[in-house]
């Protein structure tokens, strides 16, 4: 999984509908198949994020390494819950891996928001400096 973080999100939606659609369809070996992509399209990104885009944010916006550590909370939140899915989808519990898999979508989708807030702002702060070294 590689792009932008933003197209990255949008890859991640569509593995969360994949287990989604194998648990509703009854199908345990389906689900677990689907959320092991799903954790290993999650740990691709969350390691890409960790290891090439923060760490050079930190670098140079120390300013926002606050923010940083907040969104790096939200991924040990998401390694845990992917962990819980991966758990229940084990035992062959298609009724709690549909719970766990749920909240696992919402916290994706909060921490996504976050993210995308937190790149839109960094962008805003990119032009707007940008736009001072140009103007006379």
């Amino acid at each position: 999984m590689t792009g932008s973080p933003i197209a990255e999100h949008a890859r991640l939606e569509a593995l969360l509908r994949a287990v989604a659609a194998a648990c509703a369809a009854g199908g345990a070996g389906d689900a677990q198949t689907a959320c092991d992509r799903l954790g290993q399209g999650l740990e691709a990104h969350l390691d890409r994020e960790e290891s090439l885009y923060f760490p050079p944010i930190s670098a140079l916006r120390p300013d926002r390494r606050g923010a940083l550590e907040r969104l790096l909370e939200g991924h040990r939140e998401l390694r845990g819950a992917l962990a819980r899915l991966q758990g229940r989808l084990a035992e062959r519990d298609l009724a709690d891996g549909e719970r766990a898999l749920a909240v696992l979508a919402r916290q994706l989708a909060d921490h996504e928001a976050d993210e995308e807030a937190f790149l839109d702002a960094l962008d805003a702060d990119l032009r707007e400096t940008a736009q001072g070294l140009t103007t006379p």
